[in-house]
Formats: structure tokens, sequence, C-alpha cells
């Protein structure tokens, strides 16, 4: 019979829920019950409901199920005692780290060792000891028992409730002896005593049971129920024995009001949060009245309306054993009249209804009218997110297509139940990150994706969460030209752009992501990134987002981004990334299906053209395919050859498809290379926006004026195709994936040319990299890679880059602005493909670059590499929003000459820059001054704790005029570092300064005799002189 798995989970939560002595937290524990014997596996397993088998492997049996109204496992030992691989000891290790319980509970057999234990009576162990530890000397044999006692308050616990339970049999506390050896004799039962005098009973695994949890770090139990002597076994009394070792358990389940859950219902680290932003929320008002209640068990803050007063509060419990004992604390203190109050439960973990109703009816009972209460994700959703958030309508694609996304190690999951699990985690959902990053090409659908799973969701009528979708218009539209470093700041910008003015306010924002209220949605995060050059500081903004989640651990952000240049996402902590790879074949039948018919029949005769090795399918290229195809006339041959473009690349055929295809539709007498030429021009030549009459005049003195037609009729021929668009009497082609094409082609082609460089390649590609300098198109990151694919030679490119450079710098010392920014998308090109990954490499290669340590004329116009300026010396150079500036390294040869500094000061702690670097022609703004100035504060206080720290130590060495030779104890007795770092990692300093010599023969140090004379100065003048200067210096780095 098959398993039904989601009806047991289903009846295992109803019976949960049902249960009136079962508080949230007991809920949230799972029991691990161990049994050894087919017996006792028998009778445990009648007590537990909802069972749900786990895994049956060679040693054991595991299933879960509801014992009692508590979660619990229950697993089957194949073997008795702990010498096989199927006993307790080996097994359990591995099932305590696949189940990770709350506590574990051996129930079984035992054999009473002394008269007060009867057949049928429960023993709770109190310790285990193992009688089999013995040595033998000549013939004597001497025990060496080793013990382990059970673990409080577990233990307190069963023993207080066994005191006072009442049933037909005894119930005691006691050690156990346990040894590999089934017992039935009086004799060997006797030496057992002799070696474990204090024991009440015996068995086979406590030992090895109570070890391996002790071990593992989990609480621990052994009850179990006596069935013989030691003497007389028999079957019988095995199934009463653990009959009643199981009605024990049960009963202390169900009857023990005093059981001390091991986990608070509520635990929040949440103390931080301003709950008061949340009340004048609600409220409407500034001031509002407080009292807290701060206890052991727990925590509440109660907020008063100030006009209200007691009429109308919330209370926002952060800590609680139990909820309804919270709550009736509180009421003890509550006043009339008892109209209205709210509950907002600071917890991650959603509450049950049943729990809900039945907290809603101890405050109605208590006298309140109005009573709302819920986890706190659910409270400022119903309180806050609902009022001050509404949908936008977006437009779902006909033709939208379901793609799988594949995440890191292979998983692969339909977008919508990825994100679905993403939002609303449901049992067996992935387990997934706080932030989630999709990664994908240009035209693989990661915004159409966004969009339409944001329509997808805006038709839940139920919802816990807003999913909030945030694109590169919403930052850009009305950007107001602030840094943004956290997510809090972006917010900020998107509320700019946002109608209306009754919006969720920052704070209010932080605490709705932090508890899940709102679900981000940021759709190109690296174009964003980019569009803002060095406003935008990735790590510093993926950082705040940690910190948010670090409140709740209930923050979620989604973000897209293209794969090129990703790599910084995959050493994230707490970051999932998953890739969006395109149509698979039956992706592409289900969207050519919901199409016209002649359509898919014409591209399914060329599908194996757009089609790379991976198998999969650009959805965009489908898309272009279908509109190509669309029309009636026109072959869907294409007779036409190219030298422009490759017709294996997928982007390039389809590209070429189009040309062909408007060729022939508008009798052009053209070639598709000349074609291409043309979107070149416009592309490269004009930057993608070409005034109406140089559009015609390139027509007409390129192309012939269309083999004779009238002007307006050829200009009318080539606008109509689905490329180009016309606005304001100027053209542009409109198509961002075929804009980077050319630009990509012509960025390779300038690293290609075999003759000199002249002025019109310059120009070029001052256009390429200077449009898009911060490489929102991904533009450098294609041609690096491309360049590497090419497997073109490493040192013929890099001498393209230097000639390059060289052609920039010899052009003009005046730079415009769009040449300003080549230069710096350039140098960003050069250390791409170089790979650079430190400052030393990339000190190498602007040295490369620029013929030496002087480096000139360089623009750094964004968030650059690191470069370790060591040695290094810059004329007129610009630098701006370079925020790592000061963070990179530097020395006392670093010059800076006639340079400029802007917003290059935000990551400024601790710098090795200092003022005399920069001569008096540059201009450092406010912050870069500030920065510099601070760091050599800083830098100053440290170096005068390196010298005191020096300055004792050699002290506590002194022997009258000279020195003497000490081992690290005596230095100790008599020296305290200012500084607080640890002695013996100074003095292993030290020796490295040749200040100290270490003999390790005698583990003793002594001053260098080189030195002595200037450490003698040090410790009578306090002036450091000669080697203990550079010492200092080298220490305080």
């Amino acid at each position: 019979m098959a398993f039904n798995s989601t009806k047991k989970k289903d009846d295992a939560q109803k019976i949960l829920s049902n249960l009136s002595y079962v508080t949230e937290a007991k809920m949230n524990e799972e029991i691990l019950i161990v049994v050894i014997t087919e017996a006792e596996y028998s009778i445990v397993r009648k007590a537990m409901d909802a069972l749900e088998a786990m895994s049956i492997e060679s040693h054991s049996t595991l299933e879960r199920g509801v014992l009692c109204g508590q979660r619990a496992v229950l697993c089957k030992i194949r073997d008795m005692g702990t010498k096989t691989l199927g006993s307790v000891g080996l097994a359990l290790t591995s099932i305590l780290k696949s189940v990770k319980p709350t506590y574990v509970v051996e129930i079984g057999i035992c054999f009473s060792l002394k008269s007060e234990l009867s057949i049928g009576d429960v023993a709770i162990c109190k310790m285990s000891s193992d009688y089999e530890y013995q040595k033998i000397v000549n013939g004597v044999v001497k025990h060496r028992v080793r013990s382990l006692s059970a673990p409080d308050p577990l233990f307190a616990q069963l023993s207080h409730f066994a005191r006072n339970y009442k049933a037909d049999f005894s119930s005691k506390e006691g050690v156990y002896a346990c040894g590999d050896k089934v017992v039935d004799d009086s004799v060997f039962k006797q030496k057992i005593l002799q070696c474990v005098p204090d024991a009440l009973a015996g068995d086979m695994e406590s030992y090895t049971f109570a070890l391996a949890c002790t071990d593992f770090g989990v609480p621990w139990a052994v009850i179990k129920g006596v069935s013989d002597d030691g003497v007389n076994k028999a079957d019988d009394d095995q199934i009463r024995a653990v009959t009643n070792a199981v009605k024990f358990f049960t009963d202390y389940l169900q009857l023990e009001p005093n059981r001390i859950s091991s986990k608070l219902e509520i635990n929040s680290s949440a103390q931080t949060i301003d709950y008061k932003d949340i009340s004048r929320e609600i409220f409407g008002k500034k001031d509002i009245v407080t009292e807290n209640f701060e206890g052991s068990k727990t925590a509440y803050e109660a907020h008063f309306h100030p006009e209200l007063g007691h009429a109308w509060v919330i209370i926002y419990l952060y800590k609680a054993q139990s909820v309804p004992e919270a709550l009736r604390i509180f009421l003890k203190s509550s006043k009339n009249p008892k109209v209205r109050i709210e509950v907002c439960l600071v917890s991650r973990n959603l509450v049950l209804e049943q729990r809900l109703t039945a907290y809603k009816s101890m405050l109605t009972q208590a006298g309140y009218e109005n009573v709302y209460i819920n986890s706190i994700k659910q409270f400022i959703f119903d309180r806050i997110v609902k009022g001050k958030t509404s949908h936008t309508t977006l437009s779902n694609e006909e033709q939208y297509i379901d793609q799988t996304v594949y995440r890191n190690g292979g998983e692969a999951f339909t977008t919508k139940q990825y994100l679905m699990s993403f939002i609303e985690p449901v049992e067996n959902s992935p387990n997934l990150m706080p932030i989630n990053v999709i990664l994908g090409e240009g035209g693989i659908g990661k915004t159409t994706l966004c969009r339409n799973f944001a329509q997808h969701y805006s038709k839940f009528e139920q919802k816990q969460e807003f999913l909030m979708l945030v694109t590169k218009h919403d930052i850009l539209n009305a950007y107001s030209g602030n840094s943004i470093n956290s997510i809090t700041d972006l917010y900020r910008e998107y509320r700019r752009n946002q109608s209306g003015a009754d919006s969720i306010n920052e704070t209010n924002f932080e605490l709705c992501l932090s508890c899940g209220s709102i679900v981000m949605m940021i759709d190109g995060i690296d174009e964003i990134e980019a569009a803002l050059a060095g406003m935008f500081d990735m790590d510093r903004f993926i950082d705040s987002i940690k910190q948010l989640d670090s409140i709740l651990h209930s923050c979620k952000v989604f973000l897209t981004s293209r794969s090129v240049g990703a790599e910084r996402f995959q050493s994230l902590e707490n970051v999932d990334i998953l890739n969006l790879k395109g149509f698979t074949t039956d992706d592409v039948g289900k969207y050519l299906n919901k199409g016209d018919a002649k359509v898919a029949i014409s591209i399914n005769r060329i599908i194996h053209k757009i089609k790379p090795a991976s198998g999969f399918v650009n959805p965009y290229l489908l898309s272009v395919l279908s509109q190509i195809f669309a029309s009636d006339s026109g072959s869907d041959d294409m007779s036409e050859s190219t030298a422009r473009l490759d017709l294996t690349d997928p982007f390039e055929y389809v590209l070429a498809r189009l040309l062909s295809r408007e060729i022939e539709k508008q009798s052009l007498k053209i070639s598709i290379d000349d074609y291409y030429d043309f979107l070149e021009y416009v592309v490269i030549d004009e930057e993608n926006s070409t005034p109406l009459e140089e559009f015609i005049r390139y027509i007409d003195v390129m192309l012939g004026g269309a083999s004779g037609k009238s002007q307006h009729t050829s200009v009318g021929s080539y606008l109509k195709c689905l490329l180009f668009s016309l606005n304001n009497d100027r053209v542009n082609i409109s198509h961002e994936e075929f804009v980077n094409l050319i630009r990509i082609k012509a960025g390779i082609n300038a690293f290609q040319i075999e003759s000199q460089i002249n002025s019109q390649d310059v120009g070029h590609l001052t256009k390429i990299l200077g449009t898009d300098y911060n490489d929102i198109t991904g533009v450098k990151g294609a041609i690096a890679s491309a360049l590497w694919k090419q497997q073109a030679d490493v040192d013929s490119v890099n001498s393209m880059f230097k000639k390059y450079v060289s052609h920039f710098k010899n052009e003009t010392s005046n730079f415009s602005l769009m040449q300003s920014r080549a230069i710096y998308g350039l140098h960003a090109l050069a250390f791409e493909y170089n790979k650079i990954k430190d400052g030393t490499s990339a000190a190498a290669l602007l040295k490369m670059l620029h013929g030496g340590p002087k480096i000139s004329q360089l623009c750094v116009l964004g968030n650059f590499y690191k470069i370790d300026f060591s040695g290094l010396e810059f004329v007129d150079c610009e630098f701006s929003g370079y925020q790592r500036l000061l963070s990179c390294k530097a020395d006392s040869i670093t010059k800076f000459k006639k340079s400029s500094f802007t917003n290059c000061s935000a990551k400024s702690g601790e710098s090795d820059f200092t003022s005399s670097m920069f001569d008096d022609d540059c201009t450092l703004d406010e912050g870069m001054h500030l920065a510099i100035n601070h760091s050599a504060d800083k830098k100053e206080g440290r170096i005068e704790r390196i010298r005191s720290d020096l300055k004792r130590v050699l002290k506590a060495m002194r022997v009258g005029f000279s020195f003497g030779t000490f081992s690290q104890n005596r230095i100790n007795q008599n020296v305290t570092l200012a500084s607080g770092a640890k002695l013996e990692t100074f003095l292993s300093q030290l020796c490295t300064a040749n200040i100290l010599i270490f003999d390790h023969k005698t583990s003793l140090y002594q001053v260098n005799p080189t030195v002595q004379d200037h450490a003698y100065v040090l410790c009578e003048e306090g002036h450091a002189r000669g080697q203990i200067v550079s010492a200092i210096r080298e220490l305080s780095t």
C-alpha cells in the first residue's frame, strides 16, 4: 500500500494543535526514542500517532510521528549490547546527526540488582556505570569503573515526576550497571554488585547510549522496566516491563505540569527592535506611554494609546516559556476600560490558527472587546504593510513559459516553484538562504521572470507578505544622486519614484523586511550598480541585508544579475546562487504551440541553428525569430552569405536572418554585410542615437539610395526594420541585446588590428568603452571573455592595451568626459582580461601599461580593483567614486601629483595613506582630508602603544645596566601590554624584527646585542632610536 506522507503530516499537525497541554515550544521539540528489541519497538509504536517512515537502514529503522502531543522519532536499533556494527554505540552517532533531536530517551527492559525493585517496576537511570572496564594484575581483577551521570534538567524532571507518580507499579531512580552480557546467573549478579555497589538495575546499552548522546551534546534519559532479577527470565515479563516503562513516559509527557521545555516558546534576540516605531504607526501618534516587564521566563513591552490609555494597548511579547502564562502576567496588571488589545508575538515561527483562537478567547474572557494577536511577520503585514502598499498591475506575456532554474549543486526547479518556496517555505522546501541571486545572460528572461511572477503572486488573496518588485527604472528615474550603501538606501530611492505620499517609512521598512512581511525582488542589481558607478557599494549593500536578517532570520531578498562578472556572489555567505539557462526542448515546444502554427513550422526548421552545445535556447532569440516569420512575405531560406557575422553563434545567426529577411522584404540591393556596417555606424559612430538627417545621408551616400529609390521611400524601407526606432527625429536601435552584440564585436576587433593603431581606431574604442564605462550592459566582461575563448596570445593582447593607453595619453592632456570614461573602461577591461585578483598583480599590470612606476593620466571613475600603491607615482590622475582607495596598500614612496580625489573616502578605516603623499597641486574633497587625518591619529596612537609595550618588555629584561635572559613566564610576571596583544605573539614579533633572540633549546629570550644600546635609551629616556624606530613602525602596521 502506498504511503501518503502528506496526509500523515496533516494528521500529525492536527493532533498536535488539538492537545490543550501542548505549548508552542513543546510542539517545536522533537524527541528521539530509542528501542532495541522487537517487543520494545512494537509497544512504543502502538503508543504513537501519525507515523511516517523516514528510512530503513542496515542498522536501524526510523519513523517520525506524534507521542502524546510531542513530535517524536522512533528508532529501532538492530542489535543488543555494544560490540557489533548494529549496536547502539555505532548506529546512534549517525542518527543523532540526521535527526538533531531536542533530547533522547531509551525505553526498554532491565534486570534488578537489588530487592527494592520488583518485576514490572520502572527504573529511571541516575547514572550508568560500565562494569566491563577492568585491569588484571597477576591474576587479580581490579575494577576501573567508568560512569556517566544523567543530565539535568531532564533527569530532575523525571525524578520529581517519579516520586509523586501513582500506578500499579513503582518508579524509582537509581544507578545502572551496564555490560555486554545477558545475565541469568546469581553468582555473576553478585560480581556486578562488587564492581558497582550502588547499582539498582542492570542492562546492556545504557552506558554506550549515554556516551554517544553526551558526545553529541544532546540531553538523554534511560527509562526501563524490570523484566527479571538477573536469574529467572521470562518473555511475558518483558512485555509487561516495557508496557509499564512506556506508560510512565507517556504519563510524564501528559501529566507533568512543571515540565520545563528546553526551548522557550518565544525567545527572540530582537530586543534591539524599536517597537515604539510600530506603535506610532498604528496609533497615528508620536507620543506613547510604555511599560516594560522583564523576567527570567517572560519579557514584553506594553504600549498604551496616549489619549485612550488602557482602553487600547499593544503588547510586544519577545520572551515567553508559555504564551498563556505571559498573557496572564500582563492581565494581572491590566486596568479598565478594557476595549482593544493587540499582541505581537516576536517569533519567526507562524502560530497555528487553533492556538491564536485560544489566545483570543483568553483575552476576550478577560474583558477585551476587540482582540488581535499574531506572530510578528503577520502582525506587521496586517497592521502596517497592507495599508501602505498596493500591487501594480503588470501585463502577462501571452507566450510566457515558466523556465527551470538550476541551483548550484545541480538541483532544478521551475521558477514559480522555487520562488514560492523562497517566499513561503513549506515542509520539504529547499533550504534557502536569505539572499537569492538568479544569474543569466542577456535575453535569457530574468526581467520577464520577475514581472510575471510578481503578477502571478499579486493574484493570491491570502498572503502573509508583500512582494516588492524593484527595477533599474524605479531607481534611476528619479535618482537623488546620494550614495546607496544599504538596502534601505535603495528603498529610499525606490520610494521617491512611487506615486502617493502614504508609504512605509524607512525605519519600518527595515522591520518589515527583517521579519519577512516584505519580500524584495530586485531585477538587474548589477545594472543598478553599474549605472550608479561609485555611488553604489555592493559589499555594504549585501552586508546590510545580512544585518537585517540577523534580527529574526526571516529576511528575504531576491536579486537578478548577468552571469558575466558574477563571481563575487559565489563567495558570499548566506547567498543562494541559481542559474537561468534558457528554454529546454520542451519549453520551446510549449512556446511555439502558443503562437501561430506556420511560424512554428518555420522556426522548427532552423531551431538547431540557435541551440548551442548546452542545449538551451535563448528565449529572446526565439521571440525575434517569431517576429521575423510573422510576416507572410519573404522566404524561409537565407540565401545571403556574410563575412561580418558568425553564423555558428546563435545571436549573430538570428541577426543575419533578420537582415536577410529585411533585404528581401524591402527589395534592398545591399548585402547583409552592408546592412551590418550600417548598424555598426548607428551604434558605434553615432552612439546609438542618430539624427534623422544623418540616417538619411548614410543611406544615400553609403548604400546608394537603395538602388535609385526616392529618398523618403528608401528611408521608410529601412525604418520598417524591427530593430530601428524613430523618436524626436532621432533614430536608434531599440533592441539592447543586438546593440551589445555590435559593441562587443567592435571591441574584439579593436584588439585584433594587425596594422598600426590610428586615430579612428582610438575613436571607435573611445565610444565603445566610454558610452558604457560602468559596464551596465556587460560589454567589457563579454569582450574579455571572448578574447579568452579565442585563445588570443596574451602578450599580444596586452601589447594592444599598452598601445591604446599610449595613444590616449599622447592625443591630449585635457580629456573630455567621454575620453576619461574610455580611459577608465580601458583599464577596467585590461584588469578583467588579466583576471587581476590582488593589489600586487594590479600594480604590476599598471606598470606594464604605463611603462614603469610613474602612472599618468589614469582615470578611475568607480569602485575599481584594489591596487597596491607602494612604490608608485601618480601624475595628472583622476579618482572619483573609488571607495576602496584608502583600504589599499601604500608606502613612503607613494606620491600623487596634480591629481583629484572625490567620493573616495567611504571605506576609510585605518589607512596607509598620509597627507605627505599628496603634493600642493592635488585636489582632495573634505571627506578625503578628514579620513586621512583620522587615520593618522589612529596610527599615531597605535605606534605609541607599541612603543610603550616594547619599553615594558625591555624593562622587564633589565639586569642592572645590561639585559638578562628570561623565559616567557618570567617576563609575563612583570609585563601587562597596553595594546591588549598576547605576550607570546608580541615576543614572537619582536624576534622577527630582530629586537629579541629566542633560544629554542632553552626556551629563553634575550635582547639582541646589536640593539642593546638603543634598548637602554628607550628604557631610561623613553626615546626610540635606530633599529628600534623601524621595528616599532613595522609592528604598528
